[in-house]
């Protein structure tokens, strides 16, 4: 258990747990998201998990997506966005991991995990995950495989430093993430026939197509399904 991990459960006991989204002190048996917010919560309805919004945005001739899915539409303006930012800047692993079980929770009478053998979530360069402690992906990874009972290899991609990819558009993203991620000793993975990529948030794609091509070159004829906590609204 990490030192971060530690922390949460301290302050858990010494203070009052909290609802993240509206600010409400959590009732016996509610945990990060009271019920209030939890009926009202902006889950993401997807027509299949072949075909739907997120194959849409990651639609390019290089790049094929198996299964697609998200547990919520994210708003920045919205108080849901709040989950997102807490879990990312916050030092709460835990509750990245949570929203990683309410992802696989979310996906999993679909057959969505059949045929997953490896879950590889989108890799954080290793300065930006000294300085805040944990990659938020990996946390979400751990908590699909909790639900799933996948396997989650954290090293199978590596990041190289490049500049955030908020605030820049489309093409922006996509040129700043051409050339950021990596794999690491390929030979490893030649029985593993299908990949779960996992972010934290899906807003142009740009990051999980640079991810799954990178898979794509490294394991010849290896399928790659994505999943992330939020998808963005798009105007």
């Amino acid at each position: 258990m990490s030192l971060r991990n530690i922390r949460e459960i301290l302050l858990d006991i010494i203070l009052p747990a909290q609802c993240v989204v509206c600010g409400r002190d959590l009732a016996n048996g509610e945990q990060d998201i009271c019920l209030h917010c939890m009926a009202a919560f902006p889950r993401v309805t997807l027509r299949s998990i072949t075909e739907n919004e997120i194959h849409r945005r990651l639609m390019t001739k290089d790049t094929e997506i198996e299964h697609a899915g998200a547990l919520m539409l994210y708003n920045r303006e919205s108080t849901y966005a709040r989950l997102i930012h807490t879990a990312k800047y916050s030092g709460r692993p835990a509750l990245c991991r949570r929203l990683g079980n309410m992802l696989a929770n979310s996906l999993i009478t679909s057959g969505f995990f059949d045929s997953i053998d490896l879950i590889v979530p989108v890799p954080m360069p290793m300065f930006k995950k000294l300085r805040r402690g944990y990659n938020q992906s990996a946390e979400i990874a751990h908590g699909i495989s909790d639900i799933s009972h996948i396997p989650v290899a954290d090293d199978c991609l590596r990041s190289r430093r490049h500049s955030t990819q908020t605030h820049k558009n489309s093409a922006g993203r996509l040129e700043n993430t051409r050339h950021a991620y990596f794999m690491t000793h390929t030979a490893d993975w030649k029985g593993v026939r299908h990949i779960l990529l996992v972010d934290d948030v899906i807003t142009t794609g740009a990051t999980m197509l640079a991810c799954a091509h990178h898979l794509h070159q490294g394991i010849p004829d290896v399928k790659v399904s994505v999943a992330a906590v939020a998808l963005t609204t798009l105007n």
